[in-house]
């Protein structure tokens, strides 16, 4: 089976490969590698693609769009979005007239959906599209993106409702797949489309619960990006709050983004910079190595459908504490502590309570370790073969 995989903004403002990826890159490069011995992929991205790829250990046919970075992010995104309305006949020179299985759009924004759909009908293949994530309305008191940030959230918000108007209309289920991050996202496509969801997945499972007196450097740990939808402003005031009740918790903070600096600004204004160190992006054993000195992770996102940097760290017996948002329904039923959306009070009492009961704690880990069967990435890969194969 061949596969082209688009991905054009994996790596965007990346030059190391070393300084994280999204929800959909992780699912993707898990995939593929999970895949490619009975699947010959070749992938349409950029040098910084090309490096994050190679990082995660990706071997697959490159074809190299030279999109050269200018180094600030918004005008780099702004750029691509642009050339791929544009600049599509010099994305795609280099694509070999020849017939692919299937064409994957790494997303659903632009820069990966206009070249999967130029080549789909071009070519004459089938695509698989991903959606991970729905665009929360600019209106919605849910809308993490506020002040200045509001205008890229409106923006996001109509170009995806374009996107997903011309894959309901253009397409038919005999030449289109769509992978979905939440079973929350059905309703947004027609019935008879063939759909998979996948909420992510984990590499192992440690079956050895956590023992709450266990001796751990960290009370809490969060992972993920910096990010107004990953709640990272609402970590530091959940925080504020735990610290009120208990000044010598400690919280270990992985991942870079947006919000680093504020958060670490608005952290020194409340006094609690000295319980937090922040590690900016690990991942692999690094990764683990903090939830391996960590008793309960925090899961702090105010807008999303699912999030596997917990699934990752109820892997190895750490329960979670998080809002209660619908996507979580289906995804994590056990392990976890829900709590009403920004009732920072409230997360951080239970939050208390939980690493000072014994039993509350290793029932939930256990329970963690259990969820977590079911995300990992040898069964994702099986029900993906049989889905592309269907």
């Amino acid at each position: 089976m061949k596969i082209l995989f688009i991905s054009l903004l994996s790596g965007l403002g990346n030059p190391t490969g070393k300084m994280g990826m999204s929800g959909g890159d992780r699912i993707h490069i898990n995939l593929i590698k999970q895949t490619n011995n009975s699947i010959k992929y070749t992938i349409l991205t950029t040098p910084n693609g090309k490096k994050l790829y190679e990082h995660n250990g990706i071997h697959a046919d490159f074809i190299i769009y030279n999109f050269f970075e200018k180094k600030h992010f918004s005008y780099d995104l702004l750029r691509i979005y642009i050339c791929s309305l544009f600049d599509i006949n010099k994305i795609l020179k280099d694509i070999p007239h020849v017939k692919f299985d299937y064409i994957i759009s790494q997303s659903d924004f632009l820069p990966d959906f206009i070249p999967s759909y130029n080549l789909t009908k071009r070519l004459n293949s089938k695509l698989i599209f991903s959606f991970f994530l729905k665009a929360p309305s600019p209106f919605s008191k849910n809308n993490p993106y506020k002040k200045i940030r509001f205008i890229f959230g409106l923006l996001y918000f109509i170009i995806q409702k374009i996107v997903l108007k011309i894959i309901n209309l253009k397409f038919n289920s005999s030449n289109l797949k769509i992978l979905l991050a939440s079973d929350v996202a059905e309703k947004y496509f027609k019935d008879y489309f063939n759909k998979l969801v996948i909420y992510g997945g984990v590499e192992k499972v440690i079956y050895n619960n956590k023992n709450l007196f266990d001796k751990y450097e960290f009370d809490a740990v969060f992972l993920g990006r910096l990010h107004d939808q990953k709640g990272a402003l609402e970590l530091i005031e959940i925080w504020k709050n735990v610290i009120s009740i208990n000044k010598n918790l400690k919280l270990a903070v992985i991942g870079n983004g947006p919000h680093e600096k504020k958060m670490i600004a608005l952290s020194k204004k409340y006094h609690i910079y000295n319980s937090i160190k922040f590690f900016g992006f690990l991942d692999g054993e690094d990764k683990y190595k903090i939830f391996n000195k960590s008793k309960v992770f925090l899961h702090t996102p105010i807008y999303d459908t699912g999030g596997m940097a917990l699934a990752e760290a109820m892997s190895v017996g750490l329960p979670g504490i998080m809002f209660d948002l619908e996507g979580y329904n289906y995804c994590y039923k056990k392990g976890v502590i829900k709590i009403e959306p920004k009732n920072y009070k409230a997360f951080a009492n239970e939050f208390v309570k939980l690493i000072n009961s014994a039993s509350i704690y290793e029932n939930l880990s256990r329970q963690a370790i259990e969820n977590s069967k079911d995300w990992l990435w040898s069964l994702i890969a099986k029900k993906y073969l049989s889905f592309i194969k269907i």
